[in-house]
């Protein structure tokens, strides 16, 4: 293998002088001068010292160690293997390739791109990688990954596999990508992304916004006052605590608002909504024939209670007029908008009961 041409193709890596260069070795970097370490085809262990270095396993099973400095480490290259990686103090950047890693950032802004599965038995190679102190970036490969970012403010975006990622505290930001993958923000205003696949997703302790993808997510609110959108799919959302904004999106959504003044809007689709408690208020918008079906309906005058909110007085008035059901149902319909409101007489319909805007 060239290991020149290898090295010069991953992220456009500049490697420093010394080079020291090993079939099968046990290798030690001392001293505040930045060297750079290339591994043979055994398993290698590599110390950096406290120098920026550039550390690279190449094959077999490597255990790579940066120390302080800003440090670049590439794993080993060949396919079936499982490398051990440590930043430690310092900004570092951390490739990995073919083979699984586990990954320990440390302390310090580091970027870490996890490699992709192997392409001749097609494998896939799942990469662990937990980080410290400082705001990381990651960058997920081909195979279903382990992210637990840890503290501070930190960037993750998810491959192609079935991807777990923790934000930890601070204000992160997690995306999703092609696998059905599992976000979790935890403490801090997080920003959590779905994308393709059946996601799960989790806010936390305080205000986050939370967007799901084109598939059947699962979104889940927290405390505090959270946003949330299901985008398409037959989304299910639970706000939790706060005063949260929901809105369902495309598809045939369930929506519970949880304890706070929610306001939910369910978007297209036919729509199971249950506001919780709280004064909640459930946006009517036309919705292409579509039913929404409302649950736990407690309307009373503003600012106590639930509310129906619509666009115009002569709506709200042309809903009135439709109103139809029994004791225990009533059913709206308007303008392209329907709603049913479960447990509620038909014979209690007031203007109290609305909201323009």
């Amino acid at each position: 293998m060239d290991v020149d041409n290898f090295v010069t193709t991953i992220g456009g890596v500049n490697f420093l002088s010394p080079i020291v260069e090993d079939a099968q070795a046990d290798i030690l970097a001392e001293g505040a001068v930045g060297v750079t370490i290339i591994g043979g085809d055994g398993p290698d262990t590599i110390i950096g010292g406290s120098g920026n270095d550039s550390l690279v396993g190449l094959g077999g099973s490597d255990s790579i160690v940066a120390g302080a400095g800003d440090d670049v480490i590439i794993s080993g290259i060949d396919y079936g293997y499982f490398n051990i990686m440590y930043g430690e103090i310092g900004n570092d950047t951390i490739y990995g390739a073919y083979s699984s890693d586990y990954v320990v950032g440390g302390d310090g802004n580091d970027v870490f791109y996890s490699g992709n599965r192997d392409p001749y038995s097609h494998a896939t190679n799942s990469d662990t990688f937990i980080g410290g102190a400082g705001d990381d970036v990651f960058y997920s490969g081909g195979g279903h990954d382990y992210l637990d970012l840890g503290q501070d403010n930190d960037f993750a975006r998810a491959g192609a596999g079935n991807d777990l990622i923790h934000g930890g505290s601070g204000s992160d930001t997690l995306g999703g990508q092609l696998g059905n993958d599992h976000i979790w923000g935890d403490d801090g205003p997080d920003a959590l992304f779905g994308d393709a696949g059946i996601d799960t997703i989790a806010g936390g302790e305080d205000a986050d916004t939370i967007k799901g993808g084109a598939d059947n997510d699962l979104l889940y609110g927290g405390n505090g006052a959270d946003q949330m959108a299901g985008q398409a799919g037959n989304d299910r959302m639970w706000g939790d605590g706060g005063a949260d904004s929901l809105v369902g999106g495309d598809g045939n959504d369930t929506i519970y608002g949880g304890s706070g003044d929610d306001t939910i809007n369910g978007g297209a689709g036919d729509d199971l909504i249950i506001g919780g408690g709280g004064a909640d208020a459930f946006v009517l918008r036309p919705s292409g024939g579509a039913i929404d079906e409302i649950r736990g309906f407690s309307p009373g005058a503003s600012p106590d209670g639930d509310h129906l909110v619509v666009k115009a007085a002569w709506l709200r008035d042309a809903l009135i007029a439709s109103a139809s059901g029994n004791d225990g149902y009533t059913s709206l319909s308007a303008a392209d908008i329907t709603v049913e409101l479960i447990g509620v007489d038909v014979g209690t319909i007031s203007q109290d009961w609305f909201l323009i805007g």
